[in-house]
Parts: C-alpha cells; structure tokens; sequence
C-alpha cells in the first residue's frame, strides 16, 4: 500500500482563509482523495482534512499512513443507515451522505470554515475568493456555467443542465452557522430517500436539491469566478488557460481547481466520458499539460491499486452483487420493507433475498426478480409476451445469455438461473412426452371409433342387400312396380295387365265401341275436366283382336 506523500498536519491552518477540506469515497477511489486532498493542503498549509469511507475499510487500507483522517459512514450514527446503503448505489449513498457529513464536522469536530470537493478534483492555487466570500456570506455555491451554451448539437447542452441542477455541488462551502446548518438539517432529510439519480423523477443526486437553497436560506453566495470548478461542462467559455508559474490562469483569472468529472485515464483524449462537445487535442498545449499532470497525480497515488478495491455494500452476504433495479425495487416496496429487516442478510426465510427470488405468485416458474427484469426491459417484455407458458424456456434462456451484461446479474446469479433453466427444459420435455401420448392415444382412440363405424355400416349395408334379395321382397317390389306403372300421369288408374301391345292387334281408323261392358271391374275413375289450356284427354280403349274388329259398312 502507497505511502503519505504528505504529513498530517496540525489542526490549525495559518494559510490565511482558515479552512478546512472535506471529500467522499468509496475505497476505490482513494487514490482520487489522495490527490484531491493533498493538492489543497500544499496551497493551505495548516489546514485539515477529512475523508469519509462510504464504504467499510476491511483492511485493505491503513488510515494512519493518509495524511488526511478517514471516518466511515457507519460512524457518523445515521439512523437507518442499512436501508440507505442498500438502496442507493455508490454514487447515490456518497451523495446523500453529504449533508449529514458535513454536520457532523461543524458541529462536532469544531470546524468552523470547511469546503467540500469531489475526489476527482485537483487543487492549483489558494482559494481566497472562499475565504473572503465565508466572510459574509454562509453558504457559497457555482453555477454549472456562466453564460448561455452554444446550440451546437453537443453534450451537454443546456437541457442537461436543467435535468442536472443549476449548482454543480462537486464543491460547496460552508461557515458554522444557523443558516448552514439550518441547510444541512433540510438537505439531510430530503435525501433520505431523495438521492437518486433519477432525471425522470426530477431528481440528481443530492444536486438538484440545490437549486431551492438560495430561495430557502439567507445568506448563499453565488461565486462567479472561472477559475473554480472549471470542467467539461463550462470548457466552452474557458477555453483560454495559461501556465502561471507553478499554477495556471484561466481566462486571465487564477485557476483554483480544475474538476476532473468523467475522467479516463486510458482514454485522455475523451477529455471526458460525459460530453461530445471536445477532444483534448482540440483544446491546445496548455490542456493537454493540465491533463497529462493530473493522469500522473494519480498514478503516483496508486490509483490503478485502489480501482480494483470491491464494494461493501454492493453484495448481499452471500456474495451475489446488487444490481440497480434491485436496489429501486427495495425502496419502492416503501414501509413494507420493514419486514424484511437488513436487507444484506439472505439466512432466513423471511428475508428480502428470499421474497426477492422467490414465485411471483403462487404457482408461477418465475420469481419476482424475473418479473422485476422483464418490466424493467419494454423490449423484453415484447419479445416473450407469455413468459409463464409458451415462452417460459425463451425467456429463461435470454435470461442466462443476457441478464449478466445487461442487467448486472452475473456470478452466482447465473448458477441459479442455469439451474432454473435446466428445470424449465427438463419440464418441458416431460410435458411434450406427455402431450405426444396424449396425441398416440386420441389417434388411436379416433382409429378405433372409425373402424368400428365403417364395420357398422358394413354390416347395415349387407342387411339391406339381403333383405332385398328375399321372395317376399321381390313379390311387394313388384306389387309397387305394377301399381306405379297402372297409374296415369293425372293420377288415372289402368291395370297393369292393359299394356298396348302393337304388335299383336290392328285399330279401324274412325271405330268406336262402348268399352264399358269389356272392361275388367276396377277402381272408379275420378272425374277429369281439362283446363283451360289443356286438350281434354282421349279416353284409352283395350284394342281387340283384328278377327273381332266388326266389318265397316
């Protein structure tokens, strides 16, 4: 572990403003807190300076080897501080630790003028400015920008701005007294489940909060000089820096500290991972000097050492890493999380782990974790519309191929979710032998059904070719036959037996007879009339033998 480059310094400073200096991270940026703190003592010499740990130590660090004093969150005794190390993540806990931070220098380690700054942040020259504003005012505060952005199509413009506060709170200073503290007590509470950075809820951080100070509290002093908090955000109106001895002007003015936000320190050129707007080779010598120094400071203060430095409170206690919507998840479940006790802990049944990984609702293969991921992803949630059925394995597929890089749920969630996978599979499998049976089943049970039809009819069939092949059958076929031939078109009755036989009888042209006395007895012939549009009908007479025709005369 890297050395103090600097002494600790006694409580007093003699540097002539009589401040103090205060930052907060997590262990692994400490080699960010090395350079910020160090830079500010070499220009206030005498001053003190403060480290909080929004983190724990788990010996990886030794604070008597820092030449600033390390405290940790779970020092400064904030009630329920379980619940805001769980739900919000580093960035969002470091912020909203700020407030109670900064209180608890005023108020009982008898600071009296202490200025915060962000770790990413080196210090150039004396801040005089502060000191004299901490004169008369309680509460000194800088704006993001100066003056208006160019439209130019860049990031950020001044819609990022708007979403991101109008005070850029990566510096704060502060004088011990009713004011500020009445503004630490008010911030305090608003972030207790108010820090995240959430645009869509009209929140950042600990940030937007600010823009309601200078109307809330009397005594806020606005400080409009380019040589503090200069950063990719402003670099448009800043753009002229100069060496200045051992520092550097900026825009003729001393520059006090340069806000290294979004700093790569692979990628120097990106100026920062956060804007479009420049490149640092766009920027000129004087930039490309500030940049390069910087990138060294942190090299010699082991910063490459201290990145790799795991998270405390990023895990549960069974080492599975706590993603972003988990966390939201958590906050958002609102007094019911009381229930659930420390929700690090994963040992009991009733713990928040365990409702998290357990069915969303009876019955269901998908826990609420799953659920949560799928209404977290609109895309998802279109690609497996029926993730409980028809696309139960899809969906636990993409859940293992994707959930790690996409979601942050990798190492030992991914042994549970293949587990989960395997089963899904496996059930499925059973389910499609099963189906498969019950298909072989019906279809043999149609098979049957339709065989047993055709013999029915088989058999009806070879009924009716029998019982119409039998003599007295034959005798009523021709009993209906000779009765249906008998009968005229006009429903006139003749016996069968009165068939014109041509060939064996010749008719007088211009004979008649009376028919009555020849004819067989039969049935009365219903009287006939014609229509109107019908011929009357011809009377048919039996013919007789030629032998019995009488001779004309």
């Amino acid at each position: 572990m890297r050395t103090p480059t600097t002494e600790p310094l006694p409580p007093d400073g003699n540097d002539g403003t009589g401040l103090a200096v205060c930052t907060i991270v997590a262990k692994n940026y400490l080699g960010m807190a090395r350079v910020c703190c160090a830079s500010f003592l070499r220009h206030h010499p005498g001053a003190r300076a403060f480290v909080l740990l929004a983190d724990r130590v788990e010996g990886f660090l030794d604070p008597a080897l820092e030449s600033f004093e390390i405290l940790t969150a779970e020092e400064l005794g904030i009630e329920g501080f379980g619940v805001l190390a769980f739900q919000y993540d580093v960035l969002e806990l470091s912020t909203a630790l700020k407030p109670s931070f900064l209180r608890y220098l005023l108020e009982r380690r008898d600071v009296s003028r202490l200025v915060y700054l962000d770790p990413d942040v080196e210090v150039y020259s004396p801040m005089t400015e502060v000191g004299a504003a901490l004169e008369e005012s309680a509460i000194v505060l800088t704006p993001h920008v100066l003056s208006p952005l160019r439209d130019d199509g860049r990031r950020p413009n001044e819609r990022d701005l708007l979403a991101a506060g109008v005070y850029n709170l990566g510096f704060l200073a502060l004088r011990s007294s009713g004011p500020s503290l009445d503004l630490l007590h008010w911030w305090e509470s608003r972030l207790k489940d108010g820090a995240f950075a959430d645009p869509a809820r009209g929140l950042f951080t600990d940030q937007k909060w600010m823009n309601l100070a200078p109307g809330h509290f009397p005594g806020v002093r606005i400080l409009r000089h380019p040589g503090y908090n200069a950063a990719y955000w402003n670099l448009q109106e800043r753009l002229r820096l100069e060496p200045d001895g051992d520092g550097w002007r900026i825009n003729g003015e001393p520059l006090r500290f340069f806000h290294f936000s979004g700093f790569q320190r692979k990628n120097l050129e990106s100026v920062s991972r956060h804007q479009d707007r420049f490149r640092l080779s766009d920027l000129g010598r004087s930039y490309r000097a500030l940049f390069s120094g910087y990138a060294r400071a942190l090299d010699g203060a082991g910063f490459e050492e201290t990145l790799r430095l795991g998270y405390a409170f990023g895990s549960f206690d069974n080492g599975a890493r706590i993603p972003d919507f988990v966390r939201r998840l958590y906050h958002d479940l609102g007094e019911r999380r009381e229930l659930f006790g420390n929700p690090f802990e994963t040992g009991r049944e009733d713990s928040f782990f365990a409702w998290l990984m357990g069915p969303h609702r009876h019955g269901s293969p998908l826990s609420r974790l799953q659920i949560e991921m799928r209404r977290q992803r609109g895309d998802v949630a279109a690609a497996f519309p029926d993730p409980e059925g028809a696309h139960k394995v899809a969906f636990l597929q993409w859940v293992v191929e994707h959930s790690g890089p996409e979601m942050g749920l990798a190492g030992s969630w991914q042994e549970r979710f293949r587990e989960q996978l395997d089963a899904a599979v496996l059930a499925r499998g059973v389910e499609e032998a099963r189906a498969d049976a019950l298909r072989r089943t019906t279809a043999e049970k149609n098979l049957e059904a339709s065989r047993a039809a055709l013999e029915t009819a088989l058999a009806a069939a070879a009924a009716t070719a029998a019982a119409a092949a039998s003599p007295s059958s034959t005798r009523s076929r021709l009993r209906r036959t000779g009765a249906s031939r008998g009968r005229s078109s006009n429903g006139g009755w003749r016996p069968p037996s009165e068939d014109i036989d041509t060939g064996s009888c010749a008719v007088a042209s211009g004979t008649s007879r009376d028919a009555s006395a020849e004819d067989p007895p039969g049935p009365p012939r219903p009287p006939t009339s014609p229509g109107p549009h019908r011929r009357p009908r011809l009377r048919r007479r039996r013919l007789l033998p030629s032998s019995r025709i009488p001779a004309s005369t």
